[in-house]
């Protein structure tokens, strides 16, 4: 009750021995709580560490860490669910996940393409900042007194 009281007012990070004691310690209610709400790195060390939990304790955090928006995340519950025996509806849901990691990591690729075509041709599409040129520049401008030119 607590737990869900911090999570509803703040963003909590817990650390790290207080994960590995709630999963020591089988604690799987509080376990769905993090992984649903939790701070990320949280949810990664739960997804690394859901191989010490036993099979029911897995079946019920699978479900929540499968939807998760981190893809490492993601391929550790995979790791661990080839080892469960799941329900159908359950290893449809892991390959529709597997199919948008895919075409999200192949959107990226073909983005990286794009960019590097439409960059390719272009002469100043990279700064260079060891010539020192903007310091002269500011130096210069120092230099010069605020009230000049034609104000009236």
């Amino acid at each position: 009750m607590i737990l869900h009281a911090l999570y509803f007012f703040f963003y909590v990070k817990f650390p790290e021995s207080w994960i590995e004691f709630l999963i020591n310690k089988k604690r799987v209610q509080i376990l769905k709580v993090i992984a649903k709400k939790g701070h990320y790195k949280n949810r990664m060390q739960i997804a690394e560490q859901l191989e010490q939990l036993n099979d029911i304790g897995k079946l019920e955090l699978l479900p929540i860490l499968i939807n998760d928006s981190i893809e490492f995340i993601f391929e550790k519950t995979t790791v661990v669910s080839e080892t469960l025996f799941l329900k159908k509806d359950l290893k449809a849901k892991i390959e529709e996940r597997k199919i948008y990691w895919l075409n999200k990591k192949n959107a990226e690729e073909k983005q990286k393409g794009i960019t590097s075509e439409n960059l390719k041709n272009t002469s100043n599409f990279k700064r260079k900042f060891g010539s020192g040129e903007s310091l002269k520049n500011a130096k210069e401008m120092l230099k010069k007194p605020m009230n000049t030119g034609k104000w009236f």
